[in-house]
């Protein structure tokens, strides 16, 4: 009994630590870094176009940053259309008939079942 408060307590100690100091105490963001990452490549590079994989409805960028924004994903849904400039329903595994400068993705890989077509 002891030992499970003293989790408990624990647990919230470090919630409250990493909602008041999420810079000390909390998990370094693997997305926050490639979002930047992406941000420095595109100003840098200025593509034209880019492709993103496997975004669906959450992209990582936004439309009308002075480039073509096309999304590919082996699903639809409403919002696509209106998030990507284009949208490609169909699988990375297959050959894609887009033109682009850029290619961004993130968690997709794992979900492909043969990694050396796509």
């Amino acid at each position: 009994m002891v030992l499970k408060r003293f989790i408990g307590w624990n647990r919230n100690a470090a919630a409250w630590l990493e909602g008041h100091f999420p810079r000390i105490f909390g998990a370094p963001s693997y997305k926050a870094e490639l979002e930047r990452r992406i941000a420095d490549d595109v100003a840098r590079l200025t593509p034209s176009a880019i492709l993103e994989v496997g975004g669906i409805d959450r992209p990582l960028l936004r439309r009308g940053r002075g480039f073509t924004y096309i999304g590919l994903d082996i699903e639809e849904k409403p919002d696509c259309y209106r998030i990507y400039d284009r949208f490609v329903v169909q699988s990375i595994e297959q050959l894609v008939d887009v033109e682009a400068d850029m290619l961004i993705s993130i968690t997709l890989m794992e979900h492909v079942p043969d990694n050396k077509s796509a």
